[in-house]
């Protein structure tokens, strides 16, 4: 049976402190309601309202007759507040995410709840009417979902949803409904690890038929992660995988928003900070955290919801973080700003809504008796930018010039930001391949000192590039301020704003590096193979193994490090690494073929691969000259090079292939296959010899023509009288007869 995480106390039970929301600039704040657990209120909001004509639709996940929480509605009018439904507990209850208007109707999840208490779907009217459950999820059920944590969305007519348990490893899922409750399908069934999600504690957002969301936990470090996927439910793929570590983040939650090509969240404390707001392409690649909350007196801490898109900024809520750790509304945009912070009550942890330039959201406590508020906040829109804020002023040399694939680049570069701009909360200096357009493409290094130069006008960043592969790149400065990314114009030492796009004129060109040469691989023994090949002198070479004669092999992957006993899919085992020329792969299975790849590496860049084969087959042929590999090392000759059963060794006009499959002495001249005529013909035919050797069979041909005739076996198989053989033709149809002696090889 599996086990339910129901954390509903854990999370919401905490002291009570009276106070009231205050006032403070800038923008005006308005206290809408005040909860109270009581059955005609709710209490302990943690997801915003929706708005719809003129009125906000939300849920509490406590309050109403049973404390199992409510559907409430206030007209915004004169702020009038209803209950529309108390959860009962078979209906559901504990609802943490908010409501769906579509089609008249209100669309939403509880928690928990329903005849299998792992939650229910739900719809009304938005006068409170006609309450059904569409949906009771079930956590013994594989196919179902269980503990939804966030809300619904809608595209193309069907909902979308996720769920925090539930599966086959009771570890989430991403679901698709019906609004009239049928055709529940599972899209994805999360399992956590590398490549995957789990627990995920938010909402989706769909564009153009791809969905985008986060998981709680999950990934290579557990930590976390950001995926899309089609709204079929194929293609799931991690975006990006938090880390933890400082500088970084974990556990992130809410709903991402998408700006463009750009996706904006909030990420849990990692090492060193307090949650963080980080943006990443939809592509996927590097994750930018544009804030590090520090949980101060003027800054935020530990964000719990979601980024909103307003104006020219990004908004959003920190739980905890400023003059009195009761949270704070803040904004990214040309600088880090405070819009509001709470005296009192305070802790935020749901998202804003934007309603024309209105905000409305939630606290957690704060009001009469401290469960709660939903409030009213108008921003502060300011957001001003000066000329000449950034440039790329300079690279030692004048210019990025030609390097080897994973060598450092020299060069550095200096980047300077204006003072009276603000410092800027990230530089980077990074290289690409597409000239104009911030791709994935493009590799990204954070600078993190600076100087105060110019007479006290200018920040200056100096920094360099990573290794690289081989390829044609451009290079350029990136600046990250709020919500704004802004690059050094085109000419070097020129300056530029929060409005300059990328478009680089500065070419890096990096070398491929040079494969390894006069590379074989041979059978030494039925327990042995030895490659060996010719480095560059400088490089070390990667030896990958792969079993079979046909096998194939993909690339190393630039900036992954390969080390002896690991295993990949693609690109095989790594079985040697090193300086040497020579590696002997010992203790291998009898009878065996394998193909090995080989590469040159530099810091974990690679060359293109060379491609061998051999076995731990005696009798087979591995480098294709007709001669086994046991036979071949009996007679000095090697068995991982065809050219030497092309060679005569005993001068007898034989090459050595061909005395090794008539059974001669390939270092004995006199030992030689030879056929003679025996007889003129006779009446009972003509009777011809060749010279055989023990153990050879031979077949015998009959042709009229040597170029184009048909040859008919007059004898198969048959077997060598040492010294000599015999055979007698009696066919004497034709005047002209021509014979050929075939030894079976």
């Amino acid at each position: 049976m599996k086990k339910k995480l129901i954390w509903i106390q854990a999370v919401w039970v905490m002291a009570m402190a009276a106070g009231t929301a205050a006032m403070a600039a800038p923008g005006d704040y308005q206290t809408l309601h005040q909860f109270v657990p009581s059955a005609n209120n709710g209490s302990r909001p943690v997801a915003p309202p929706v708005e719809l004509g003129g009125y906000l639709y939300g849920m509490t996940p406590y309050g109403g007759f049973t404390n199992w929480g409510v559907v409430y509605r206030l007209r915004l009018s004169d702020n009038q507040y209803t209950n529309l439904h108390a959860f009962g507990g078979l209906d559901g209850r504990h609802p943490f995410g908010s409501l769906l208007p579509y089609g008249g109707l209100l669309y939403g999840m509880t928690s928990l709840g329903g005849t299998n208490n792992d939650g229910v779907i739900f719809r009304m009217d938005t006068n409170g009417a006609g309450y059904a459950v569409l949906h009771h999820f079930d956590a013994e059920n594989e196919n179902d979902g269980a503990l939804p944590w966030g809300s619904l969305i809608t595209t193309n007519g069907i909902l979308y949803g996720m769920t925090y348990n539930g599966g086959p490893t009771n570890r989430g899922v991403i679901f698709s409904m019906q609004p009239d409750g049928t055709g529940y399908t599972n899209l994805h069934r999360f399992v956590g690890g590398a490549g995957d999600g789990k627990h995920p504690k938010g909402d989706l957002i769909v564009d153009n038929g791809i969905l985008y969301g986060i998981a709680n936990e999950g990934g290579s470090n557990n930590a976390g992660v950001v995926f899309r996927m089609a709204s079929d439910g194929s293609g799931y793929a991690n975006l990006y995988e938090f880390t933890g570590k400082p500088g970084n983040g974990r556990n992130p939650v809410g709903q991402l928003v998408k700006d463009g090509t750009s996706l904006f969240g909030t990420v849990g404390a990692a090492q060193g900070n307090a949650g963080s707001a980080f943006y990443l392409c939809t592509d996927g690649g590097a994750a930018t955290f544009i804030r590090s909350f520090t949980s101060g007196a003027n800054d935020g801490g530990v964000p719990e919801g979601s980024l909103i898109r307003h104006d020219t900024k990004i908004y959003g809520v920190t739980r905890y973080g400023g003059a009195h750790s009761k949270g704070v509304l803040c904004s990214l945009g040309s600088a880090y700003s405070n819009q509001y912070m709470w005296a009192s009550g305070g802790e935020p942890i749901g998202d804003l809504l934007s309603v024309g330039n209105v905000f409305y959201g939630t606290t957690l406590r704060g009001g009469s008796g401290d469960y709660g508020t939903l409030f009213r906040f108008e921003p502060d829109t300011g957001d001003q930018q000066t000329a000449s804020w950034c440039a790329l002023t300079w690279i030692d040399g004048g210019g990025m010039g030609t390097t080897l694939a994973g060598d450092l680049n020299p060069a550095r570069a200096y980047i300077r930001h204006s003072v009276g701009n603000g410092l800027p909360d990230q530089v980077y200096f990074g290289y690409g391949r597409t000239q104009n357009m911030d791709d994935p493409t493009w590799t990204w290094v954070p600078i993190e000192g600076y100087g105060v130069v110019n007479g006290g006008a200018d920040y200056e960043f100096t920094g360099s590039v990573s290794r690289a592969s081989a390829g044609a790149y451009f290079v350029a400065a990136k600046f990250v301020k709020g919500s704004h990314v802004y690059y050094n114009p085109a000419t070097m030492g020129s300056w530029g704003d929060w409005n300059t796009k990328l478009f680089s004129s500065i070419g890096w060109t990096v070398t491929p590096l040079t494969a390894p040469s006069n590379a074989y691989a041979r059978y030494v023994s039925d327990s042995q193979i030895d490659v060996q090949y010719q480095n560059d002198g400088v490089h070390w070479v990667v030896v990958f193994r792969k079993t079979g004669a046909d096998a194939e092999f993909a690339a190393p992957v630039d900036g992954e490090t390969y080390l002896p006993g690991s295993v990949n899919s693609d690109q095989g085992e790594c079985v040697y690494r090193g300086g040497a020329t020579l590696f002997s792969n010992t203790n291998l299975p009898p009878t065996t073929a394998y193909r090995y790849q080989l590469v040159t590496e530099n810091y974990s860049i690679y060359s293109t691969g060379v491609v061998l084969s051999a076995s731990t087959d005696s009798s087979r042929d591995d480098d294709g000259d007709q001669i086994a590999n046991a036979w071949e090392l009996s007679h000095d000759l090697d068995p991982g090079n065809g050219v030497d059963g092309l060679l005569d060794a005993d001068q007898d006009h034989a090459m050595n292939w061909q005395e090794y499959v008539a059974g001669t002495d390939m270092n004995d001249e006199e030992s030689i296959f030879t056929l003679e005529n025996k007889a003129a013909v006779q009446p009972s035919g003509c009777t011809f010899s060749w010279s055989s050797e023990a153990g050879k069979f031979y077949t015998v041909w009959s042709m009229t023509n040597l170029v184009g005739g048909t040859r008919t076996a007059l004898a198969a198989h048959v077997a060598a009288t040492p010294p000599m053989n015999t055979f007698t033709n009696s066919d004497l149809s034709a005047e002209t007869r021509i014979l050929m002696i075939e030894v079976e090889h």
